[in-house]
């Protein structure tokens, strides 16, 4: 067994467990209360969009931060034949480039899979889409 670890400026770590033979599995943990917690895997998205919105409401955006950059680092890229393919979420989160509270959590709802929670965000969902600068048009 192989175990790598990286940290983020101490705000979380990404743990990658390698058994011979077998897939990596990728996890993100954090300090809190004076221990470690794994808040995601990279075998769950509802659980990484779930804790980015947990990080977020606690005054911990730049763990959040880090976290959704974890995930998009792990999330296939979309195919170039099918411009729709792929996750939403890899189209809402650019890792490095977080556009403040707002961003988190539209991204954070695209993972999301749990339809309570779902539903909890979907005001935020709806003023983001009404706040969001429209596209320009081309003109012939």
């Amino acid at each position: 067994m192989k175990i790598t670890t990286a940290t983020s400026d101490g705000l979380g770590s990404r743990i990658v467990v390698q058994f011979a033979g077998l897939p990596p599995q990728n996890f993100f943990v954090i300090r809190e209360d004076g221990s470690y917690k794994i808040v995601a895997s990279d075998q769950s998205l509802g659980e990484a969009g779930n804790e980015a919105l947990y990080l977020l409401h606690h005054g911990r955006e730049a763990e959040a931060r880090d976290l959704l950059d974890w995930k998009r680092d792990l999330v296939q890229k979309e195919q170039e034949n099918d411009p729709l393919g792929g996750l939403l979420f890899a189209r809402l989160w650019t890792t490095g480039q977080s556009e403040g509270p707002r961003a988190i959590e539209l991204a954070s709802a695209s993972l999301i899979t749990e339809q309570s929670a779902l539903l909890a965000l979907l005001p935020q969902v709806i003023t983001s889409r009404k706040v969001r600068p429209k596209m320009p048009t081309a003109t012939t």
